[in-house]
């Protein structure tokens, strides 16, 4: 499973410097464990990080984003991998 954040405006319409920034992430596994994930920047205004979704069922991302040493409002996201070798 691929986890991408593209930044490089605020809410407000504000540049943001990305090098200020780092996105550590959760991943919410169907069988109710979590495995923590660090993205990466990939570009100037892109992270990413990658995580195993070997089991079927529902996994919810949450990032949790900081600018040096704030805590910016976290972002939750959500993906299902289908149970069916047909549905995949």
């Amino acid at each position: 499973m691929l986890i991408s954040v593209e930044v490089d405006r605020t809410p407000a319409g504000e540049a943001i410097d990305p090098t200020t920034l780092s996105f550590d992430a959760v991943v919410h596994e169907p069988n109710g464990g979590r495995m923590p994930i660090r993205l990466r920047q990939t570009s100037p205004t892109r992270f990413e990080g990658r995580a195993p979704a070997g089991e079927a069922g529902p996994y919810v991302v949450t990032v949790l984003p900081t600018a040096g040493a704030r805590a910016l409002a976290p972002l939750v996201a959500g993906a299902s991998r289908a149970g069916g070798a047909e549905l995949r």
